[in-house]
């Protein structure tokens, strides 16, 4: 079996050299969800990103309880030198840039939000418990075209309070497109 993307970029620090001599005088915005978003973040920082969504990353791998243990790659890799990005809160600390989306009762995302609460990141916290559900995904488009300002004024009016998604929703694409986009999923469960 390989654990690689390809013969020659078969390590992070690879594929970060690949990624910076393919964007370079490109704009960079890094997307990703659970072990994407913490690929997201990690690049997104090493790139130097315009902007990182970063939804239910992780920012450790020891914080996770057993994680070395239960995943047989992970605890493969934990004794090599691809361990340095075992941790990437340090990375979180100078930038300004990651819009973090995540389930404010999901206990695991609890633990990896307690590792950065106190660095520049935006956080938004949803009231719900499932990882890597923290929003519509109707949402993500619409967010991941706005500009930084604009995020910001949103995290600013959520700061410190548990988001409803629903509410979320309505705020940033409207009560029409709730409507529609509830429809929608009636519609396939009547078809199933």
């Amino acid at each position: 079996m390989v654990y690689r993307i390809n013969t020659n970029i078969d390590s992070i620090d690879k594929l970060y050299k690949w990624l910076k001599e393919r964007t370079e005088g490109y704009r960079i915005i890094t997307v990703g969800n659970s072990a994407g978003g913490y690929m997201a973040a990690l690049m997104g920082s090493l790139l130097k990103a315009e902007m990182v969504f970063d939804f239910s990353g992780q920012f450790s791998l020891y914080a996770t309880k057993d994680v070395l243990t239960k995943y047989a790659l992970l605890k493969k890799y934990s004794e090599d030198k691809e361990r340095k990005y075992f941790d990437i809160c340090d990375y979180m600390k100078h930038n300004e840039n990651v819009m973090y989306f995540w389930p404010g009762k999901s206990e695991s995302d609890i633990v990896q939000y307690e590792l950065v609460k106190a660095t520049k990141i935006y956080s938004f916290k949803f009231k719900v418990c499932i990882h890597g559900q923290s929003m519509y995904s109707a949402n993500i488009p619409y967010l991941l075209v706005q500009d930084k300002q604009y995020l910001v004024d949103l995290y600013k009016n959520y700061e410190g309070k548990d988001i409803v998604k629903e509410e979320f929703f309505i705020r940033t694409k409207g009560v029409k497109a709730l409507v529609m986009m509830y429809l929608l999923i009636l519609k396939k469960k009547i078809i199933k």
